[in-house]
């Protein structure tokens, strides 16, 4: 009879670690993962409803699933320098987080303590051009404001205007990164309008290279 309760315990303890085990990566687990960075600014954001400077983090820009959100008191030790934290910025990361909700299959996971935060990768001209595509909407010509680059992200670049500063940092260090690699001449363009929701340049004549 002892060697069975004995038998009956030893069954329960598993049973019972093994859902608590369940339940804690559930609400709580170590991720090791790269993500990129999504934005990192105040008062801008795409997330209109977290504290300003938080690190908010996504697998890409197009998936959604999952949102990891660092305050900056948390990630400020690890990436030191404005251009650590740019968006599209890859880092790889290992943190113990916490799962803050699960609805309409998106994840949102709030980190608790970090293990490791580094800079792996800087994104390319393709995923810098999205990024400033996404950037470009309006609703009126005062919504709109532009910035005068160099190939290969066109001479001009139109968008929305409370995103010029962060796209102006981001193509930067884009260049002291990878230098300059091409050349083009430009269209002069001395004004910016908002056309179909999108920041529109308009060209009044030809500069000569």
């Amino acid at each position: 009879m002892k060697k069975i309760a004995l038998i009956w315990l030893f069954l329960c303890c598993i049973i019972f670690s093994g859902c608590v085990k369940q339940q804690s990566w559930e609400n709580w687990g170590f991720y090791a993962e790269n993500l990129i960075i999504q934005w990192a600014w105040p008062e801008i954001s795409f997330e209109p409803t977290i504290e300003d400077w938080t690190l908010v983090l996504t697998r890409t820009f197009e998936d959604m699933s999952v949102h990891v959100f660092l305050t900056k008191w948390m990630w400020e030790k690890y990436l030191k320098t404005e251009s650590d934290y740019l968006p599209w910025n890859k880092v790889n990361f290992k943190w113990q987080v916490e799962v803050l909700d699960w609805a309409a299959g998106n994840h949102y996971y709030n980190v608790k303590s970090i293990e490791k935060l580094e800079i792996v990768d800087y994104p390319a001209d393709e995923e810098i051009k999205d990024l400033l595509d996404r950037y470009n909407y309006c609703e009126t010509d005062d919504d709109c404001a532009y910035i005068a680059w160099e190939c290969p992200f066109g001479c001009y670049v139109p968008l929305y205007k409370d995103f010029a500063d962060i796209a102006w940092k981001v193509v930067e260090n884009y260049f002291d990164i990878n230098g300059k690699s091409c050349v083009y001449s430009c269209l002069y363009m001395d004004k910016v309008v908002c056309e179909n929701y999108k920041c529109t340049m308009t060209t009044t004549q030809e500069l000569v290279e």
